[in-house]
């Protein structure tokens, strides 16, 4: 996967700024490590994706889909859905919003899994 000089700043971005409110939510709240991972790719998701739509409506140097489904499925999938309703930003793209539920529905599903302890029911 080639990604453009935008996309790395902006997957790095999302990896600082991950890493820094994983940080301030472990030693902040009642949360084990995984919970704060999974609140701060979130909230790092939503920053990233208010940052993309500050972009579009500037003309500024935007992140494509691929890294923004790239930061949806290594985690931040409900700051991303959330950006898509709250900031509205790529909410007429149908083809962006089925591939970001199908993230979301396979990432549910796995969850599921690994709770369940690989249970298959039957």
């Amino acid at each position: 996967m080639i990604l453009r000089r935008v996309d790395k700043k902006g997957l790095l971005l999302w990896v600082l700024v991950a890493g820094v409110l994983t940080l301030t939510a472990y030693n902040t709240m009642p949360l084990d490590l995984i919970e704060s991972l999974f609140v701060a790719a979130s909230m790092s998701a939503f920053i990233v994706m208010l940052i993309d739509k500050s972009q579009a409506i500037h003309g500024g140097r935007r992140l494509s889909e691929r890294s923004l489904f790239l930061i949806a499925l290594l985690g931040g999938s409900p700051g991303v859905v959330t950006g898509v309703y709250l900031l509205r930003h790529k909410s007429r793209k149908l083809s962006f919003k089925l591939i970001l539920f199908s993230l979301v529905f396979l990432q549910v599903a796995l969850i599921y899994l690994f709770y369940t302890d690989w249970a298959i029911v039957t």
